[in-house]
């Protein structure tokens, strides 16, 4: 649908960026959580508990009221709005960490994307010198970040995921480059008889390994270390791969894929949780992930028969398609 005023819509969306680098200080000063735990503050008290500039940070909290993040009230102080609140960091919900992870090392990533497009070099590498997973390896505070942030993404997805798909038809499930195993913790929870393989990198495993040992159920999932580029060594009825795929170009894509197939038992699924695009002009919040996805480590989403010529290069083939209620599908995939 056509703007009714289209030079507006262009304005508003070329600004946009603005107003992400005003939540990006809110969060980075950690105004909300300051609020919440003081009350209402003005904004000289508020600039020395956030150590920032009282005019400047004035000026910061009126656009944001503007928009109902925070809200000045009838004696000035600024109080926090249903918006406001999801920038606190301890919140279900929250957007803090989306707020801090897309205005820093993501918000500087874009500056790179004409060269992105005009290269095809992945715009994160060409900013930062190195693939992001690479630099959160080395920058741990970056990856406990980029965790959250994706949890507050993806947090929603795990009911959708378990509302959608029958797990309990397999004897054990791998989740492959499960990360912190929030999901997989969700499953084993509601199957209690479910087996279950968590593989991902060493690193994270080991601080993986914590968060399963905690909610204790270590003698159910058992954690395997390995770069799944060049070998996934665990055997299980079905492997779910939950926002792997998107990550990797189509060479990186079918190498995952191909080494699920070499170890896949007989009767054995491939469990894929993406987003499926639809073909042509129309909308859909995919089309913006894949932008972000060309940008940040180098992936793409895709269509159905992207997917489709995907598994049938890697050995599989797509049996059924299962929407959930969310953004993603669930590509259910045998091999061939």
């Amino acid at each position: 649908m056509e703007p009714t005023n289209p030079a507006a819509w262009l304005k508003e969306k070329i600004y946009g960026y603005w107003l992400s680098q005003a939540l990006y200080c809110a969060a980075s000063l950690n105004l909300a959580d300051i609020i919440h735990q003081d009350g209402p503050q003005n904004f000289p008290d508020l600039a020395k508990k956030s150590n920032s500039h009282p005019r400047s940070l004035y000026r910061l909290l009126r656009l944001l009221a503007s928009e109902n993040v925070f809200k000045e009230n009838s004696s000035g102080a600024f109080e926090l709005t249903p918006l406001a609140s999801l920038l606190r960091s301890d919140v279900p919900g929250s957007q803090y960490a989306m707020a801090i992870m897309s205005g820093s090392e993501h918000y500087l990533a874009s500056s790179r994307m004409i060269d992105n497009v005009r290269t095809g070099k992945c715009a994160f590498e060409l900013q930062h010198g190195k693939p992001i997973f690479e630099f959160l390896k080395d920058h741990p505070a970056s990856a406990r970040v980029f965790d959250n942030a994706m949890e507050s993404i993806h947090g929603s997805e795990t009911s959708q995921i378990l509302q959608s798909y029958d797990f309990s038809q397999f004897n054990s499930l791998a989740d492959i480059g499960g990360g912190n195993g929030s999901m997989l913790l969700s499953v084993l929870e509601k199957i209690p008889q479910l087996k279950a393989i968590l593989f991902d990198l060493e690193h994270v495993i080991k601080a993986t390994e914590l968060v399963v040992n905690k909610q204790g159920v270590s003698n159910r999932c058992n954690l395997v270390a390995g770069d799944f580029f060049e070998a996934i060594n665990v055997v299980a009825g079905a492997y779910i791969l939950r926002h792997i795929i998107h990550d990797w170009d189509d060479e990186k894509s079918i190498l995952i894929l191909n080494n699920i197939r070499k170890v896949i038992p007989k009767g054995g699924r491939v469990l894929v949780v993406e987003a499926v695009l639809p073909e042509g002009n129309t909308p859909h919040p995919g089309k913006m992930f894949d932008w972000i996805m060309m940008a940040i480590p180098g992936g793409l989403e895709r269509t159905f028969a992207e997917y489709q010529e995907l598994f049938l290069k890697s050995g599989f083939q797509i049996q059924r398609v299962i929407a959930t209620a969310g953004l993603n599908s669930i590509l259910e995939a045998v091999p061939i």
